[in-house]
């Protein structure tokens, strides 16, 4: 059995990273398959977490005409 993660986001933010994994999961394939194994890596969850959160504020820095 893989390492399990503590998700420390909200349950709308759970949601939506079960629809992304179900989006790109190939378990049918490979078992188990690379979205999974994804999250049994904690530094992953929270990165990606911390991504979610900030990319609106990301994106506009980026794409900021100064």
């Amino acid at each position: 059995m893989g390492r399990l993660c503590v998700f420390k986001g909200t349950p709308e933010e759970a949601y939506a990273l079960i629809r992304a994994i179900d989006n790109n999961c190939d378990c049918a394939r490979t078992k188990p398959c690379g979205a999974h194994q994804l999250m049994t890596d904690q530094h992953f969850v929270d990165y990606a977490l911390f991504l979610r959160r900030t990319r609106e504020y990301l994106l506009a820095e980026e794409f900021a005409g100064g």
